[in-house]
């Protein structure tokens, strides 16, 4: 059985969702991602392909757009392949943030309205920022067990709404814990 996830673009208001049926964890899928972008904007340069990214989401077909698929084989490879060919994967689009569960164990977000990288698992959400992200670096951070969930000055509208209702989730889970020691 593989580690399962969701690939986000974020446009506008618009979540467009990949689903990844294996190898999803941090060092596998989250540095595919990395090492896609910061290629891409090293060698097209970081304004260019930011902007190319969102006409690329803005011209995914419209009969696309309403898929809802969110189960089938579909393995995520390089980003303007996908985006160029969203038909050949397993896709959807929501207004919905996308949330971890027993199933979706990681969720990657190329948040393109605030130049942000968003990582999150059942436990935490790690916020980097796209220009500067560096793969070396988001393992570092992934794999140090000491980050909390925090406020930081950089955190946009969307980063607050997805750290709370991690948190509010995290909360749930400790209630059901509790729950199951008094049994």
């Amino acid at each position: 059985m593989g580690t399962h996830g969701y690939v986000v673009f974020l446009l506008d208001e618009e979540y467009y969702i990949y689903y990844n049926d294996i190898y999803s964890y941090p060092s596998k899928l989250g540095v595919n991602i990395i090492n896609n972008l910061t290629s891409l904007f090293s060698s097209n340069g970081y304004n260019y392909m930011l902007e190319y990214l969102k006409e690329k989401i803005k011209h995914i077909p419209e009969y696309l757009k309403d898929k809802d698929e969110t189960n089938g084989f579909s393995i995520f490879g390089r980003i303007l392949d996908v985006l160029s060919s969203p038909q050949d994967y397993v896709f959807k689009t929501t207004t919905d943030i996308p949330h971890c569960s027993d199933y979706i164990e990681w969720i990657y977000t190329i948040d393109l309205n605030n130049n942000k990288f968003l990582v999150e698992n059942i436990d935490r959400v790690y916020t980097f920022d796209l220009a500067k992200i560096r793969a070396n670096l988001f393992l570092e951070k992934i794999e140090d067990n000491n980050n909390d969930i925090n406020l930081s000055d950089d955190d946009t509208e969307s980063d607050i709404k997805l750290k709370i209702n991690i948190l509010e989730n995290q909360n749930k889970i400790y209630k059901m814990k509790l729950k199951l020691n008094k049994k």
